[in-house]
């Protein structure tokens, strides 16, 4: 049994001065809800063994954020193809770079994010920014994921039902 988490990246601020896509940073909200996100999931025990997170500046702000405000400790890699990425790519990178991990989070953007949970056969759901999917998976070997495995939805967090 294995564990995938989801996360799409905490809202980011909405360019005022002409900046790249991928530089775009997070927003004071964004902060908050990435340290309320951080906390939660210290809080639940779900505690990633490594994170997999895109390049870009919102995934890799809303990581720092929630690691430091979680006091979590996971291996991490910040990987240029996750910026954007399909389903299918997502899928294909934890397969890969998982390795012997038990729990491996997915930092991300949408709508590669809801498209995961859709691939896994759990449906269509909102993603709204900063919510977290925990998924259990019944493999044994990360590269059984781009397979045919059962998948089922244990949680689905939008960071507004979290307390502060």
């Amino acid at each position: 049994m294995k564990e995938l988490l989801v996360l799409r990246h905490a809202e980011s601020e909405q360019g005022r001065h002409p900046v790249r896509d991928h530089d775009r940073t997070l927003s004071e909200r964004g902060r908050m809800d990435a340290g309320r996100m951080g906390r939660h999931l210290a809080e639940s025990g779900s505690i990633p063994d490594v994170i997999l997170c895109s390049s870009a500046t919102r995934t890799t702000e809303t990581c720092a954020v929630l690691c430091d405000s979680g006091r979590l400790h996971p291996r991490i890699e910040f990987i240029e193809q996750l910026y954007l990425a399909s389903h299918s790519c997502m899928i294909k990178t934890a397969s890969l770079h998982a390795m012997e991990a038990d729990r491996v989070m997915l930092i991300g953007h949408n709508p590669g994010c809801e498209d995961v949970l859709h691939e896994l056969g759990l449906g269509t759901h909102e993603f709204p920014t900063c919510t977290l999917a925990r998924v259990r998976l019944e493999i044994d070997d990360w590269l059984e994921l781009e397979g045919s495995c059962k998948a089922s939805l244990h949680e689905l967090v939008p960071v507004r039902d979290l307390e502060d």
